[in-house]
């Protein structure tokens, strides 16, 4: 009855310590979530900006380019 009773309480406990580990994985995992999510749309808002920076600086240095003459054919 003894070992019943002990291998009922490893059980148990093996349980509880389960169920911790299940919560406490889903909490950061929220966490992580949130944050990935957080610095993809900071990351976004970096690209769009150097891209539209790009755009201009070519725009830029094709205005101080002379412009060429088509050749007839």
């Amino acid at each position: 009855m003894v070992i019943r009773t002990l291998r009922e309480e490893i059980r148990a406990g093996d349980e509880m310590v389960v169920r911790t580990l299940r919560t406490e994985i889903r909490e950061v995992d929220e966490r992580l979530s949130t944050q990935m999510r957080v610095q993809h749309e900071e990351l976004s808002t970096q690209m769009r900006v150097l891209h539209e920076e790009v755009l201009s600086r070519v725009a830029l240095i094709q205005e101080s380019l002379p412009r060429r003459r088509k050749q007839r054919q």
